[in-house]
């Protein structure tokens, strides 16, 4: 497995996992019809864009490519969206494809971000979570506490979101 810096080549399948991972991860909890429209074709478009914004503001996105060329997670993080919160880094994103849950990748891919933030001078990080994705457990045997709780709206939606923080980023570093 190799984390590389994500190239426009990358969108198709950031965003094939982005919306694969959002109907694994959010069926039962956001709506039905949201989940189904999202379109990857769409999502590929946002991500093309996203990924050359988030490189001209200085951000990043990695992907963890399996080695036969075929991209099987990514991660997308740098400066905090919401400097209120005290944490100067947000881990923005984090998904790896279904069939490869489970297998380490998404611990190769935190610890990358952690190496990456550290080298540009951030000293913690911050993510946000539906409270009820299960997936929050990931970022806590990861070492992330509780840090925040907020509403967003999703769709018609109204959920609660948990914001998870690290304090240093040595311990993810290390997995």
């Amino acid at each position: 497995m190799h984390i590389r810096d994500a190239n426009a080549d990358d969108a198709l399948a950031i965003a094939t996992i982005s919306v694969e991972g959002w109907r694994r991860a959010y069926r039962g909890i956001i709506d039905d019809a949201v989940l189904d429209g999202r379109s990857i074709e769409k999502s590929r478009q946002h991500w093309g864009e996203w990924i050359q914004d988030l490189k001209r503001r200085g951000d990043r996105i990695s992907v963890a490519d399996d080695g036969m060329g075929r991209v099987v997670g990514f991660a997308s993080y740098g400066a905090n969206r919401d400097a209120e919160n005290g944490f100067g880094a947000e881990l923005y994103a984090i998904y790896v494809i279904p069939g490869r849950l489970g297998q380490g990748i998404g611990t190769l891919l935190m610890r990358e971000m952690a190496r990456w933030l550290e080298a540009h001078a951030y000293e913690d990080v911050v993510v946000w979570c539906l409270k009820a994705n299960p997936s929050c457990a990931f970022y806590e045997r990861h070492g992330a506490r509780q840090v925040a709780e907020r509403t967003i709206e999703v769709g018609s939606q109204v959920l609660d979101e948990l914001g998870y923080g690290w304090h240093a980023l040595a311990p993810l570093k290390e997995g």
